[in-house]
């Protein structure tokens, strides 16, 4: 596979802003849980998606995601997509918005150490070492002083914690694998403005 680009300015900010979108998902879904199971509002939020992305897709010239060599990377990705979104959702049965929100977002360390082992071109240098153990430090320390009142809760907010570290481990997982099928080249080929309303959806 061809060497990726860097992160220029642009790409940054649009990450920050997408993931500030996604954060906020995962407050709304633990404020309306007593109402609205957070299963069923990810059920209602992906199939809307779906509705939204399905034309889209059609639209595309060239290429058929359909096709065998498209079709079983695509079906790996569904499953590991879909338990990335079951264990948020049992994450804030058990936990805070805010823990899952932080442990989810371990995922980009996953991926960084995931690539690093497959790919040649992805391996990181002394500095990039450096910011992951920076990363899992911030993360540690964000988790010292947990709330003592909590008493006998504190064991099952600890297992939401796992839950949701491991919702961030399926999320690496189903970037690893995007970026080492045939997906991955998918992307090329697809109008801009299909690349960018599909990662928003989603």
């Amino acid at each position: 596979m061809e060497q990726r680009k860097a992160l220029d300015v642009q790409a940054s900010g649009l990450m920050i802003v997408l993931c500030m979108i996604w954060g906020i998902q995962q407050v709304v879904l633990k404020l309306a849980g007593p109402d609205i199971s957070p299963i069923m509002q990810i059920a209602i939020r992906s199939g809307l998606s779906a509705l939204l992305v399905f034309p889209l897709i059609r639209l595309q010239q060239g290429v058929h995601l359909c096709s065998k060599a498209y079709l079983l990377p695509g079906i790996w990705l569904a499953l590991l997509f879909s338990a990335e979104f079951l264990l948020v959702a049992e994450a804030l049965r058990y936990t805070t918005a805010s823990h899952t929100v932080v442990l989810l977002y371990t995922a980009p360390i996953f991926v960084a150490l995931g690539l690093h082992w497959k790919l040649p071109v992805e391996k990181l240098n002394a500095v990039q070492w450096l910011g992951i153990f920076m990363a899992f430090g911030g993360i540690a320390l964000s988790f010292i002083g947990r709330d003592q009142h909590a008493g006998q809760q504190i064991p099952q907010a600890l297992w939401g914690d796992f839950l949701a570290l491991l919702a961030g481990v399926m999320w690496a997982l189903t970037t690893i694998s995007l970026r080492l099928t045939k997906l991955a080249d998918a992307r090329r080929h697809r109008p801009y403005f299909i690349s960018w309303w599909a990662d928003f959806c989603f």
